[in-house]
């Protein structure tokens, strides 16, 4: 959130509650910013645009992460963002539920999540749980023999 203090000091709110005064650059609601903790200085503006990676933090797409494709701005009702992943599969939300993350892929400043952000399917999910459900049943199965020798 961007706003003014008193004195007309520009003061900007961030997701966390941080507020930072006289930042530098223009910074619009839904921008992300790059913060350097021990100054508390800002080291770079993550605009919301088309072509910027973003992850999805509320909705029935939520935790899902990829490159925004559109937005749509719907005066009086929600506005609207197209996401598409790495497998090539695009979702929508709304604006209000995309959170930012970096310019591409490459350059995004935080850890991802396994997958990427990359929904895998029910059946592909309980696969993969069996798999490994019946990998750490064969290795207490080995463990379980050298014991007894």
């Amino acid at each position: 959130r961007v706003s003014t203090a008193t004195g007309r000091v520009p003061v900007v709110t961030t997701h966390d509650g941080h507020r930072l005064r006289y930042v530098a650059g223009k910074i619009q609601a839904g921008d992300s910013l790059v913060l350097n903790h021990r100054d508390n200085k800002v080291t770079e503006i993550i605009k919301l645009r088309i072509g910027k990676v973003a992850m999805v933090t509320g909705g029935a797409s939520r935790g899902r992460i990829g490159t925004i494709t559109a937005l749509e701005r719907h005066p009086g009702a929600f506005d609207i963002a197209h996401l598409k992943d790495d497998a090539d599969n695009e979702f929508v939300t709304r604006l209000s539920n995309v959170f930012v993350l970096g310019n591409d892929l490459a350059s995004v400043p935080v850890s991802l999540p396994k997958a990427k952000g990359v929904k895998i399917g029910i059946v592909q999910e309980r696969e993969d749980k069996l798999v490994a459900a019946e990998a750490r049943k064969q290795a207490a199965a080995t463990q379980a023999k050298k014991r007894r020798k």
